[in-house]
């Protein structure tokens, strides 16, 4: 298949109409519940400060905790640093593994025209968990690339004694095509794994065999998400403005913010199965029978087998 059957804007305007079929036609409001409670699991928008943004609160959890009296007494701060380290960290893998098993869920109800969630959270816990452990090794690899590409340029700019703004250039294009790259595999993989209920690694080593074929198209459409993406903002904070802060308001409520939102997570995940559908059927989540290596038929010379057990029969039966 050459670049030029690849398109960029087809794509879109399927995943458009397969978000009118789906969410209006016909409009049933019990389906937006549940479908945005597939799109809350797939990115659970919980906010992070837990309400202890306003100084006040913040005063009032100083004096409950009575920080200072730590201060004699580094090691017992310490412990309770490292115990507020380690219960974010569960908190952070929770939300990963609730993300990594809700976007197999979501994928689902978007293929099936559906809203149900315990059905393929149950059938997709294996790939579910494939890809979380991908996602966690995946990313320390990249943290661990972009810190290695800061410290070397941190270590060139020491040893020439040059504080040059000139040497962060390749750090960031590094960082970007890091983020690119990252981008592609979470986008992608999920699709390939849920198409042909395989692992997470060799998702990820099909969708990097297609940047490989094609990194031209694939910047193309990162190129042109991401303006789809500033549009979305904008019409965010327009409708944020017209509606007095009433709907800026509800989309940064848990799950309520998902049901709002779910035409915009409809249609970008749509656009994201929609593009890739175009690379082969073995690509195509809409096209549901497995991908199964089938065995070449055995050669001519080979005469078949004439009495004695079959070799294909279950042991006991001849």
């Amino acid at each position: 298949m050459n670049d030029s059957q690849i398109r960029i804007i087809a794509p879109l305007e399927e995943a458009i109409t397969l978000t009118k079929k789906i969410l209006f036609q016909p409009f049933a409001f019990e389906k937006w519940l549940v479908l945005g409670f597939a799109a809350f699991l797939m990115r659970p928008n919980i906010p992070f400060n837990l309400g202890f943004r306003s100084p006040q609160a913040r005063w009032r959890v100083h004096q409950a905790v009575n920080l200072p009296s730590f201060s004699h007494s580094p090691t017992t701060t310490w412990v309770l640093i490292g115990i507020g380290i380690l219960f974010f960290l569960a908190f952070v893998l929770l939300l990963s593994w609730v993300s990594a098993r809700g976007r197999f869920v979501f994928i689902d109800n978007l293929v099936h025209d559906r809203a149900a969630i315990v059905a393929p959270w149950k059938e997709y816990r294996r790939e579910g968990n494939s890809f979380l452990l991908f996602l966690i090794a995946f990313s320390f690899f990249v943290l661990l690339l972009i810190g290695a590409s800061v410290g070397f340029v941190i270590l060139i700019q020491h040893l020439h004694h040059r504080h040059n703004l000139w040497w962060m250039v390749p750090t960031f294009a590094i960082v970007t095509c890091l983020v690119v790259f990252a981008a592609s595999l979470v986008s992608f993989a999920p699709p390939v794994m849920y198409r042909q209920r395989g692992g997470a690694l060799d998702a990820a080593r099909q969708v990097v065999q297609l940047i490989a074929k094609r990194p031209g198209t694939f910047i193309l459409f990162f190129l042109f998400l991401i303006l789809l993406q500033l549009g979305v903002v904008i019409a965010v904070v327009i409708l944020t403005c017209l509606t007095c802060l009433v709907f800026g308001c509800l989309a940064f409520i848990p799950y309520i913010g998902s049901v709002v939102m779910l035409p915009i997570s409809v249609c970008f995940t749509s656009y994201h199965l929609c593009f890739l559908r175009q690379f082969g059927e073995e690509y195509d989540v809409w096209d549901r029978q497995p991908v199964i290596a089938i065995p070449p038929p055995l050669p001519p010379s080979v005469p078949p087998a004439t009495g004695g057990p079959s070799p294909y029969a279950p042991p006991g039966l001849n």
